[in-house]
């Protein structure tokens, strides 16, 4: 997958798991019903991460997944969920 951007999403869950981005990766102005939505996890970006203004606020929730492995910078809520 070249580049992802989920911008201004309105819904019940949103999961974000293992995919290969070879672009960027932009989860943004999102909003979900469910407090345990927006789990982003277990992906390889070579660009550039960015999460910011989602509700919920990005997060694992009961996933069980891993880190996200980011080449490039990790920015905003999703800064905790990843690893260089």
């Amino acid at each position: 997958m070249a580049s992802l951007s989920v911008t201004g999403l309105r819904s019940c869950f949103f999961g974000e798991f293992r995919n290969i981005i070879t672009g960027n990766d932009d989860v943004a102005n999102n909003t979900f019903a469910d407090p345990d939505a927006t789990e982003i996890g277990n992906n390889e970006v070579f660009g550039n991460l960015a999460c910011s203004n989602n509700a919920p606020a990005a997060q694992f929730g009961d996933s069980g997944a891993g880190p996200n492995i980011v080449f490039g910078a990790i920015t905003g809520e999703c800064k905790p969920l990843s690893i260089h």
